[in-house]
């Protein structure tokens, strides 16, 4: 059903492309899992898995999905609505970039920061409802979040996503007894390998805050060691704007 037409990222999961859907004639956003990956029984058992996760979730900032598709290959494909637009990160380090290159005198930073404000609060308004709906993300972080031309915002990405059980929790492990995430967003009890609950994607959006407001990272090591170390230790960089902003 789809033409893939240009490459726009490739991860260890799977390669995401513009494609065309020649059935109606529009352009999607399509991930398709590596074909390496598609004889593993686990890989392909999470790639379904976020499929059905993401399908249930519907939400204005949450991509919706629009099929679930294999090929004479036993590739799977996921098409999704095509967001055009950048990234929380893209859109932070191009504000940063700015204010170094230009000074920060040049800008209105107060109106700068409560527009970013606004996009963060859309965020939490999508995990609230995911959090509603017993999902939890997992993988939160400024690359996971795409803002649109017209400053829509959706949260991307749910490929670790787990269902929460009656209790509200789920394991941080996956039955291999590893651990999934981006370890400067990750969670004291992540790391730790504890039972989850949504308290966990509310400490990474608070990571994530601490970025939006002070155009700075919450921690300051630059190995995943040292930067896991100082979140198991509560180590966390003051709240202070990174161009001396009161």
């Amino acid at each position: 059903h789809y033409e893939s037409l240009k490459v726009l990222a490739q991860g260890s999961q799977g390669i995401v492309s513009i494609a065309l859907d020649k059935q109606l004639g529009r352009l999607v956003a399509l991930k398709t899992m590596h074909r390496d990956l598609s004889k593993n029984p686990h890989e392909v058992k999470l790639f379904v898995a976020e499929a059905k996760i993401t399908a249930q979730l519907d939400h204005p900032a949450i991509i919706p999905l629009y099929s679930l598709n294999s090929d004479a290959a036993d590739s799977l494909h996921l098409a999704m609505n095509l967001v055009r637009g950048k990234t929380l990160r893209e859109y932070l380090e191009n504000i940063i970039c700015n204010y170094r290159l230009q000074g920060i005198d040049k800008f209105d930073e107060h109106s700068s920061l409560f527009k970013r404000l606004g996009l963060f609060l859309k965020v939490c308004e999508a995990i609230s409802y995911a959090h509603h709906s017993n999902v939890i993300h997992c993988d939160l972080k400024p690359e996971n979040i795409m803002i649109g031309e017209f400053s829509e915002v959706f949260v991307m990405d749910w490929g670790i996503a787990k269902k929460l059980d009656h209790d509200g929790r789920a394991p941080a492990t996956d039955s291999d007894n590893m651990i999934s995430g981006t370890p400067r967003y990750l969670s004291p009890e992540t790391m730790f390998g504890e039972l989850l609950d949504v308290r966990s994607d509310i400490f990474s959006l608070g990571l994530i805050l601490h970025e939006v407001v002070t155009l700075s990272f919450a921690t300051a090591g630059d190995t995943p060691g040292s930067i896991m170390n100082q979140i198991k230790g509560g180590q966390l960089e003051p709240v202070q704007h990174a161009f001396g902003v009161e």
